[in-house]
């Protein structure tokens, strides 16, 4: 434990105690009875005013801290908190909230970012960064140890939603609206799936099947020399001369030979591993070294030696499984079906939708069928064919994806080979993510559903499903795919609505110096309109751009006697303007608000560009009145229409 961490004096507040006045929340330790154990809990609240703290011991009460690390801005949540757990009746629950309320807390105070707890953009920061977080570890293969459930991230979220309502006095809706919501649920969650790996990283790892599949055909089929070599878009190349690559022992003795030929691609010297552990002399233990490298060395001549060693039939037992996988990803058929695809001719033949592998497998109700893959994937499975060969050694089975057994013999691959092989990628390849079978059928389902146009008859027929399977299981995107398409289909969206409004890209706006009493000032800028002329369009701008009118002052912008001032309080004014707008976003059909409102915010930031290219320095400006209108110090007239919009329900 760090010298910095003390044993603070605590006050210990009995839960059950109302009438008590908290003076110092950062002393403050919570009492609540330990549910059906004997004896009292302790919550230490006050230790979350300090961004420092080490482990609690059961010998104490409270956990020490930095004292140093007292951050003011935490007093207020700590009150509340409080406040608020002391009001609960279910000590159990009690206990719970407040572990993930820490969670929370504990990463905030890991982070390189400062978030300040009594600063409103800064909470809702560390919430969009938290869910963040949260939904990358619920997309995490769990080789890390660092996967969770959706329901664990549901719960940490809600959490974390509350002790940003709580430091900022926003509500609930404004909190959600923030980031990405996660249900407790998948069934919830009916427009994205927040588990399936996005098209990019289900690629790199299909990448690495193949990759696995080449190298072992090149070891077991023609012969080659060990290691194999592991490439992957995501790791470093890694050598394959044992399975058992770094391992915890390996890892932590102070000389392992095993430890350093994952980097390299030929068998090393004993000189050369003497240079790298840096060994000189002839002392015992450097000879109990040497017999290590020996002992090493002679495993790696007889596997090489050896066609047949048992580490060539492990090899080849893993590719059966990485060809598995990667068959399952070119033809996206169910598991079950896979495992237990039976052949007869093993030839690849043509079909209507490209090539079909003359395999077929029963299903309910005598139901046939034929997984079929592109000819890109052709070269792929005839090598595995080959491979299958070699692993059969003579003897038959109609299985396409064969396990030899010693025991057992030769049976179907099951879930402890999928899992051993998921192991070894873990280990030599630790940033390449895991793709399970049912990942690898719902992006294919999901491709198919794209290229089809969304025709479910087609790609039901496709995958041998009926469409209610499909819609339910297989037809919704990753969340990093689904975000890039909508994303897409937003901009595109919102290009139409600004193309339609005018004919040239860039109009230009005319910038004063200073204020003139014959000028009218407007609530989005000034008015050089002469007495006897009417509002018009300015030159560039479309008839299906807002109409000008005296009436409207949003419609300003797009009239030709437009113009503003370079100064702050007219930035305020379209800063003001802007902000509203967003703020009905939430409420808005996105095609209406797109089409009504996007013109609008178009040409406020084509105004605010124009005035950046004047003078730099009012970027600075921009952004500085930007923050404080996000604060609540909007422009006075548009500040009675935010304040209209919040009362009548449009904006919340």
């Amino acid at each position: 434990m760090s010298s910095n961490f003390i044993h603070r004096q605590v006050v210990v507040i009995d839960a059950k105690d109302t009438n008590v006045e908290v003076i110092h929340p950062q002393l403050a330790v919570l009492m609540i009875n330990n549910g059906a154990d004997i004896g009292k809990r302790y919550l230490d609240i006050g230790s979350l005013c300090y961004t420092r703290r080490g482990k609690q011991l059961h010998t104490k009460i409270g956990c020490p801290v930095d004292l140093s690390s007292l951050d003011k801005s935490r007093t207020p949540f700590a009150q509340a908190l409080i406040e608020q757990l002391s009001a609960g009746d279910s000590r159990p629950v009690i206990a719970k909230d407040f572990d993930t309320y820490k969670i929370f807390v504990d990463w905030i105070d890991t982070q390189e970012s400062h978030y300040a707890f009594d600063d409103m953009q800064s909470m809702k920061q560390a919430y969009s960064d938290y869910t963040g977080y949260l939904l990358h570890r619920m997309n995490s293969s769990g080789i890390s140890g660092q996967s969770i459930k959706q329901t664990t991230a549901s719960s940490y979220q809600a959490a974390a939603r509350k002790l940003v309502i709580t430091t900022t006095d926003l509500s609930e809706p404004e909190v959600n609206s923030i980031a990405t919501y996660i249900p407790r649920r998948s069934t919830h969650a009916n427009h994205v799936n927040l588990k399936l790996p996005n098209a990019d990283t289900q690629a790199q790892t299909f990448a690495v099947l193949i990759n696995y599949i080449d190298e072992a055909h090149r070891a077991l089929v023609k012969g080659d020399a060990l290691p194999l070599h592991l490439r992957s878009p995501k790791d470093e190349l890694c050598y394959l001369y044992s399975l058992h690559l770094n391992s915890v022992k390996s890892q932590s003795a102070e000389f392992s030979t095993s430890s350093i030929l994952v980097e390299l691609p030929t068998f090393p010297t004993w000189e050369e591993v003497k240079g790298h552990f840096g060994l000189m002399g002839d002392s015992a233990e450097l000879q109990n070294m040497r017999a290590n490298y020996d002992d090493t060395r002679q495993r790696h001549e007889k596997n090489n030696n050896n066609s047949r060693s048992w580490l060539r039939i492990r090899i080849g037992a893993h590719a059966v499984v990485a060809g598995m996988l990667a068959f399952i990803a070119a033809t996206g058929c169910n598991l079950k079906v896979a495992q237990n695809l039976a052949v007869g001719t093993l030839k690849i033949v043509s079909s209507t939708q490209g090539q079909r592998f003359s395999g077929t497998k029963a299903r309910a109700g005598g139901k046939t069928v034929e997984p079929e893959f592109g000819a890109r994937f052709a070269p792929v499975f005839k090598k595995y064919l080959e491979l299958r060969t070699w692993v059969l050694n003579g003897a038959h089975s109609t299985l396409v994806f064969p396990v030899v057994s010693n025991g057992y013999g030769v049976a179907p691959v099951g879930g402890s080979s999928i899992n051993g092989f998921k192991r070894l990628l873990s280990r030599a390849l630790p940033k390449t993510i895991w793709v399970t079978p049912t990942q690898w059928r719902k992006n294919v389902s999901y491709q198919y559903v794209k290229l089809s146009g969304s025709d479910m008859s087609v790609t039901a027929e496709k995958l041998s499903n009926t469409e209610a399977t499909l819609r339910q299981s297989y037809s919704r995107p990753a969340l990093e795919d689904y975000a890039t398409e909508i994303s897409h289909f937003l901009e595109a969206q919102y290009q139409s609505a600004i193309t339609r409004t005018r004919t040239v890209e860039l109009i230009p706006v005319r910038i004063l110096d200073k204020k003139k009493d014959e000028i009218t000032t407007t609530c989005t800028g000034s008015c050089e309109k002469p007495p006897e002329s009417q509002p018009q369009h300015a030159q560039g701008f479309t008839a299906r751009a807002p109409t000008p009118s005296c009436v409207d002052p949003e419609s300003c912008l797009f009239c030709a006697h437009y113009a503003v001032h370079a100064d702050e309080e007219d930035l305020r004014r379209l800063l003001s303007l802007r902000y509203l707008i967003q703020a009905i976003k939430a409420k808005q059909p996105s095609d209406h608000w797109q089409s009504k409102f996007g013109p609008t915010v178009h040409r406020i930031d084509e105004v605010l560009s124009a005035i950046q290219d004047i003078d730099a320095s009012y970027e600075s400006i921009i952004n500085r009145v930007r923050d404080e209108i996000e604060c609540g110090a909007l422009d006075p007239f548009w500040a009675i229409h935010f304040d209209t919009l919040v009362t009548i329900g449009t904006v919340s």
